[in-house]
């Protein structure tokens, strides 16, 4: 960093760069972030370390709303007990319910007990739309009454236990409704955290009722004005808490005392700022450069956006319904159906029970939903298509009528390159599986340019009656001379890519070999060696790949 400034960094800077690299590293770098990279993993944090931030990455865009807290001191001068508790917050929930009722509400409260009681008293003063969610209740009574509360016009309300703070997302809702405090800053996050995350479109509303001159004024004030979890994730905040844990014990356990209150949040808060600039201090800079890149992130959203916007699996997981006799039907705007059929082609699919399932194309409304599975291009039903299509033999050889040809008989065969050998998952990295078309003529004559895949999709018709009795005359030898003259044209065609791959696969390991004579590590002999014969391995496995027949289309002159 003595030599060169990271933030205006221009490949022009030769001579500096040569302190660095060598005439083979800079003829490799594509551009100024590729140098960046390179200076970080030789002589900063290395390539798999990340720490990032919120604060980093909102430097950028706005990932996060912002956190509004609502208090709500509630004085008691009679004698408090339970019951007087529950009411005057159920009080304040049924508030918020008629003010907004429009509004989903995620109450969140410490025991079973409490849910059930603060559901009891809401049932007593209205006719409210409830969901309860609580540890008695079986894991599929639980996935019902959070649907229930997703559901647009299902519940308005949800009351939950701490087991409803952990792994649900409740990203539609907006107002947060906390019966209890915990003592614990990561539960607190935990529980805000099911409402502020990627995805939420609202300011968060976090309601938090507490009664004056109790614990609850204690912990209330203790997140409030030291760690500022309602407004904002605190940074650092167990290891703070685990600091301050014995003066906060004591504090709660003794008689309330607003001097001993006020001189504890004073001296706490000083200290937390104090903490938080200690650990704003031990950030690596390198580590945070490394961590997030803002440009090629964009670039990658926009990518994945862009693709599902223009191919959705909709149609392709239609035609493999139609094609195999698998029930596919509409359930709703968004969600669709599907369950094998009593007349499949197959005798079950990879994937799909014989009881069904629901799914969705829609990944905004698939979430709001347990018992409905987004089915991207990831999903398992695709990915079983796939390979259903890939590796079994249904569909392999086929026959159609085609027009706008000359007057010929046209065989197209899907032949596919790939690494079979034992380095395969490695080498389809540098030469993944490759299909090649050729398309000859009875002859043997190659009309593969002349005649696209698409132009004989979009001219293609079923057989009738006389092409069927012609293809029974074509001599068997006739198909596999043809297929052996396409295989030959395969070949000459894949060596392209394999040419392509082993240039690759030399251009990586030559930067890697430079990576390693430039760190400083004690097995650098050992490791170039390792490098060497893996460099081999793989140039052998992709010199090495294999072309095979995959599909087979016999094309016949329209009548």
């Amino acid at each position: 960093s003595k030599y060169l400034n990271l933030t205006n960094l221009g490949t022009q800077h030769k001579e500096q760069l040569l302190k660095f690299f060598n005439d083979s590293d800079l003829d490799n770098f594509k551009n100024d972030e590729e140098i960046k990279e390179a200076l970080i993993d030789r002589y900063g944090t290395g390539r798999v370390y990340f720490r990032n931030s919120r604060t980093n990455l909102e430097r950028f865009h706005r990932l996060f709303n912002d956190r509004i807290l609502f208090p709500y001191c509630i004085n008691l001068d009679k004698k408090i007990n339970d019951k007087i508790v529950i009411d005057e917050k159920v009080a304040i929930l049924q508030e918020l319910l008629e003010r907004y009722p429009e509004e989903k509400i995620l109450a969140i409260c410490h025991s079973k007990d409490l849910v059930q009681k603060a559901h009891r008293k809401l049932m007593q003063l209205g006719n409210y739309k409830i969901a309860t969610f609580h540890s008695e209740q079986s894991l599929l009574e639980r996935d019902r009454q959070a649907a229930f509360f997703a559901d647009d016009d299902g519940a308005q309300l949800l009351i939950c236990t701490e087991i409803g703070s952990e792994g649900r997302n409740f990203e539609f809702s907006h107002h947060l409704f906390l019966f209890d405090l915990p003592k614990l800053p990561d539960q607190l996050e935990q529980r805000i955290g099911r409402l502020d995350r990627i995805g939420q479109i609202k300011d968060i509303n976090i309601h938090v009722p507490y009664i004056h001159k109790t614990f609850e004024e204690i912990l209330f004030r203790w997140y409030d004005s030291v760690l500022n979890s309602f407004k904002a994730s605190p940074k650092g905040a167990h290891p703070y808490y685990l600091l301050k844990r014995n003066e906060l014990i004591n504090l709660i356990d003794a008689p309330f005392s607003q001097q001993a209150l006020d001189s504890f949040i004073s001296t706490a808060n000083l200290e937390y700022k104090e903490y938080c600039a200690q650990l704003a201090k031990g950030r690596n800079l390198l580590i945070e450069h490394h961590s997030y890149h803002h440009h090629e992130a964009i670039s990658i959203v926009e990518a994945i956006e862009d693709y599902e916007q223009k191919t959705s699996p909709v149609q392709f997981w239609g035609d493999v319904c139609e094609h195999l006799g698998i029930n596919f039907e509409e359930h709703s705007s968004y969600t669709h159906f599907v369950i094998p059929s009593d007349n499949m082609l197959i005798p079950s699919f990879p994937g799909l029970s014989q009881e069904g399932m629901t799914i969705s194309f829609d990944r905004e409304n698939a979430l709001k939903y347990d018992n409905i599975s987004f089915c991207s291009w990831e999903h398992p039903l695709i990915k079983n298509a796939f390979d259903f299509l890939l590796n079994s033999n249904l569909g392999n050889a086929v026959a159609i009528a085609c027009d706008n040809l000359e007057r010929n008989i046209y065989f197209e065969f899907i032949i596919t390159a790939q690494c079979s050998d034992e380095y395969k998952h490695l080498s389809s990295t540098y030469m993944p599986f490759t299909p090649l078309r050729v398309l000859l003529d009875i002859q043997g004559n190659d009309h593969t340019k002349r005649y696209p895949k698409k132009f004989i999709d979009n001219n293609s018709a079923p057989l009738n009656d006389n092409h069927r009795q012609f293809l029974a005359q074509i001599p068997k030898d006739k198909l596999i001379s043809l297929f052996k003259a396409a295989d030959v044209q395969a070949k000459k065609r894949a060596n392209k890519y394999i040419n392509d791959a082993i240039d690759k696969v030399q251009a990586h390991f030559t930067a890697e070999k430079n990576r390693i004579l430039s760190l400083e590590v004690d097995d650098k002999k050992e490791s170039l060696e390792k490098l060497k014969l893996q460099e081999s391995s793989l140039k052998q496995s992709i010199f090495n790949a294999k072309t095979s027949l995959d599909a087979t289309r016999i094309i016949l002159p329209q009548e």
